[in-house]
């Protein structure tokens, strides 16, 4: 993942987006160990195994503000 996000930033990416299933504590705390935050959620949004899924969206800018 952090080779991921060097490369977005050198290719010139602005931010990355993920979007997490909100029971995967894990890797929310990944994503926040990496600088990640909670940008919003979408209730509902799935549906698996007869179980309604909610979105996590997250997002990390990649540049430095004002550049």
């Amino acid at each position: 993942m952090v080779e991921l996000l060097s490369a977005a930033k050198q290719a010139g990416h602005h931010c990355m987006v993920a979007l997490i299933d909100s029971r995967q504590e894990a890797s929310i705390a990944l994503h926040r160990s990496l600088g990640f935050v909670e940008s919003g959620r979408l209730r509902e949004a799935g549906l698996k195994v007869g179980n309604w899924l909610d979105l996590v969206y997250m997002q990390r800018n990649l540049r430095d503000r004002g550049k």
